[in-house]
Order: C-alpha cells, then sequence, then structure tokens
C-alpha cells in the first residue's frame, strides 16, 4: 500500500517522474505493457501520467479490454476520492472519471474558467480552497 509504505510511495514517485520523461507515446505505451500484470500499478501510473498520454492510453484501453479499462476507471476513481488521505499534499494529479465527477456538487462538474465539462481521463486543478476546479488548460 504506498499511502503508508514509504517504499511504495517512494516508487510511486519514481513512476511518476519516468512517466513525465517519455519522449514520444510509443515509449510510454512499451511502459505500461510492461505493468499489465499488477492493475493497482498500471491504474496509479495512468492516473500519474500527462494528460495527454493518459488520455490516448485510456481511449486504447477502452477499445482493446473493455474490462480491464472499467478495472482501471474505477481504482483512478478510488484515487481520486481518496485524496485528502492517499495524496494530502496533492503531488499526484487528480484525474477525472465519470464516477467521480458525478460525485461532485454541480459547480465542480466543469472548469470554473471554460466551463467545459470533465472529460474521463482529464486532469482536474483544484484550487487550495477546495470549491473550484480548472481543466489543465485553464490552470
Amino acid at each position: 500500500d504506498w499511502v503508508t509504505n514509504p517504499d511504495a510511495r517512494s516508487q510511486r514517485f519514481k513512476s511518476f517522474l519516468i512517466n513525465h520523461e517519455q519522449e514520444d507515446f510509443p515509449s510510454y505505451v512499451m511502459r505500461l505493457n510492461l505493468m499489465a500484470e499488477d492493475l493497482n500499478f498500471l491504474s496509479l501510473s495512468l492516473n500519474d501520467s500527462p494528460e495527454e498520454y493518459r488520455l490516448k492510453a485510456l481511449k486504447q484501453l477502452k477499445t482493446s479490454h473493455p474490462t480491464i479499462y472499467s478495472k482501471v476507471i474505477n481504482i483512478i476513481t478510488g484515487t481520486s476520492l481518496n485524496r485528502e488521505i492517499s495524496d494530502p499534499h496533492y503531488f499526484f494529479p487528480c484525474v477525472a472519471t465519470d464516477q467521480y465527477v458525478a460525485k461532485l456538487p454541480d459547480t465542480a462538474q466543469a472548469c470554473m474558467y471554460c466551463t467545459r465539462r470533465f472529460a474521463e481521463g482529464s486532469d482536474m486543478v483544484w484550487k487550495p480552497c477546495g470549491k473550484h476546479v480548472f481543466c489543465l488548460k485553464c490552470w
């Protein structure tokens, strides 16, 4: 459990850095394929990826492996719902899923600036007040 285990936290941070160092999408996908057997690690890796790569990877996963996609989305939803406990310093991205966005107040279901509803897999950037949220483009 990466929340209570310092070694697991360190591993997640390293994974985050590696995801952001990938120079192209094929390299990124190749890295994701290496962790495909561990759904928790795959889900966290997708969560912690650059939005552009995450959106493409989720689209491919939904098309080619809908059951795995559904499980990954459930894990990402849990990660977003439990951010205050699992990521109290808000270092890692908060990722929109339809399930997560549906649980938010109406005013937080879309970007405060452009008013577009958050698409599944997109980054949500919360203001420190915890009431207002932006998409990555408007942040």
